[in-house]
Parts: C-alpha cells; sequence; structure tokens
C-alpha cells in the first residue's frame, strides 16, 4: 500500500509540473543563475559557480517511515574547481545497517562542454573516520535474515572508502544532457568479528579491502522552466558475510533513481523521485526520496 501512494504521488507531481508548461511558455522564462553539479547522488561534469555556497538536506522514505538522514555542504573555487563535504547512508552492503557515513571531497573541471565535445572533470572523496558497522540479535535478524537464519547472531567491523572518478557531461539534443562518469573504488575493513548461535565469543579480528570499478551516469531534461526530469544509474560495492570463511565477500549492487528536480526560486531547489536497488526482494520496497538545496554567493 505504501508502495502504491509513492507511486501515486510520484505521478501526480509530474501531472501537477505538466501544468506549468503553457504558463511558462507564455511568460517570462525563469532563470536559475547558480550552477547545479549533480544529478540526484551521482556527479555531473558542473562545479558550483566560484564562491557559490550549497547545503542540502534530505531523506529517503520506505514502509517504516524514514530510512535515513543525508546532508551535504559544498563551495566553488575559479568556476572550475569545488570542495564538498557530505553525510550519506553506508553505500558499501546491500545490509541495512542504518549507520551514515561522512566524505570530503574535491571536483576539478578539466574540459569545458562545447559544440562537439562533451565537458569533462575528474574527483576524489574519501571517508573523514572510519565507519563502524555493527548489528547483533533481532536488529541482525531484521537487516540480514539469511545470516541469522544460518546461525549469525552477531557481525562488527569498520570500513574506509575512498573514491577516484571523471565524469563526462554533454548536451545531446534540446535541453537533454548525457552524464557517463566511472569511479574506481577502494574499500578496506578491519576489526572484523562475526559470533554464531552455538559459539560463545567472536571470531579474531579480520582485515581486508576491496577494488572495484564502478559506472555511473544518467540523463537530466526540462519539462518547463521550472522544473527538470531526472534519471540516473550507479553501481557500487556490496560486502556480504561469508559464513563459512568468516570473512565479507565483494559485489556490485545497482541503483536507479528517477524523479524530478524543482526550482522553487533562485535560491532554492527540490529533489524528489523513487529509488530501487537490485537487492531488493520485492517491488514494495522501493523508497521514496526527497531533498532540498540552498544556494548563495558568498560575494567575496
Amino acid at each position: 500500500m505504501k508502495f502504491l501512494t509513492a507511486v501515486s504521488v510520484f505521478i501526480c507531481s509530474l501531472a501537477i509540473n505538466a501544468q506549468t508548461a503553457e504558463y511558462e511558455s507564455n511568460n517570462n522564462p525563469f532563470i536559475f543563475e547558480h550552477t547545479v553539479n549533480r544529478l540526484f547522488s551521482t556527479s555531473t561534469y558542473r562545479v558550483l559557480r566560484s564562491f557559490d555556497f550549497a547545503f542540502t538536506l534530505g531523506s529517503n522514505f520506505n514502509d517504516s517511515g524514514i530510512e535515513n538522514f543525508n546532508s551535504g555542504i559544498g563551495i566553488g573555487f575559479g568556476n572550475f574547481m569545488e570542495f564538498y563535504a557530505k553525510t550519506v547512508p553506508q553505500n558499501i552492503s546491500s545490509i541495512k545497517f542504518k549507520t551514515n557515513a561522512a566524505f570530503a571531497g574535491i571536483k576539478i573541471k578539466l574540459l569545458d562542454e562545447n559544440l562537439f565535445l562533451p565537458g569533462f572533470s575528474v574527483g576524489a572523496e574519501t571517508n573523514l573516520n572510519d565507519v563502524l558497522l555493527t548489528a547483533e540479535d533481532n536488529f541482525l535478524l531484521n537487516i540480514f535474515p539469511a545470516g541469522y537464519n544460518e546461525g549469525l547472531r552477531k557481525l562488527t567491523f569498520n570500513s574506509v572508502t575512498t573514491k577516484f572518478y571523471g565524469i563526462f557531461t554533454k548536451r545531446i539534443f534540446g535541453t537533454t544532457n548525457l552524464n557517463i562518469g566511472v569511479s574506481y573504488d577502494l574499500t578496506s575493513y578491519n576489526n572484523l568479528q562475526m559470533k554464531f548461535a552455538d559459539e560463545n565469543i567472536s571470531n579474531l579480528p579480520v582485515s581486508g579491502n576491496t577494488k572495484i570499478l564502478n559506472y555511473f551516469g544518467g540523463l537530466d531534461f526540462a519539462i518547463n522552466g521550472r522544473t527538470k526530469f531526472i534519471v540516473e544509474i550507479y553501481s557500487g560495492t556490496n560486502l556480504l558475510p561469508d559464513i563459512k570463511t568468516k570473512n565479507l565477500n565483494s559485489g556490485m549492487k545497482t541503483t536507479i533513481n528517477a524523479g524530478m528536480r524543482t526550482f522553487f526560486n533562485e535560491w532554492f531547489t527540490a529533489d524528489y523521485g523513487l529509488t530501487y536497488i537490485d537487492t531488493f526482494d520485492k517491488w514494495e520496497q522501493i523508497q521514496l526520496h526527497a531533498s532540498i538545496t540552498a544556494f548563495f554567493n558568498l560575494g567575496i
């Protein structure tokens, strides 16, 4: 039922935004002077304008209510570089530990988009500190029933992730932009411990690391002067416990976001839509995501 409600809200928002197209075409067009540097979760080649400051706050919602909060801040320099920091739900495992991870990063624009060539930027980001992921007993049963059914009663480990990425953006026709990128993700973990129902103590701590090449990209196009439709897809590391070896296996998961961005005025935008991850067991697990971003120039 909540899944149907989320879809209904999404479809209604499409209809409402489409209603404004005629008004926008018959009046002075709205112009948003700040640069939006991302789709939903993934980057575009664009960077924040020099001394532009952006602050984002949002969340995902599922059948149990608010799934998690996320936030981010960024500042642009010289119209070719930006620094940013963000807190996002841990995304190295499909197990929902309900833990946020803090990142700091930099993005540098190397090539401006022109009539023939796409724009190109590179970037890097890393965790600001070790991320503790832990679950036991009933909480573990709720978020990882497969492991619990095999006797796992406690899972805990620390992780650090560093990413290096490159992204191309090109307007392909009209107001439609195509974004294609790759990222090289390095995740290290330590103090991995598992405790089982037939054991009194956890195993000795285990450490390891994974390296994986991920992809990301998407499309955005204008519905009217104040609204864009956005769809993005990206892959990510998926660490899952191996009950036999008492270690972690590394795999890949894919996330798809689809929705819209509305420009309220000269300073605020709102993003909203649906999120699907290929590790979901059923369509009812699709989440509703929403966020708001404020822009202002420091005037330096």
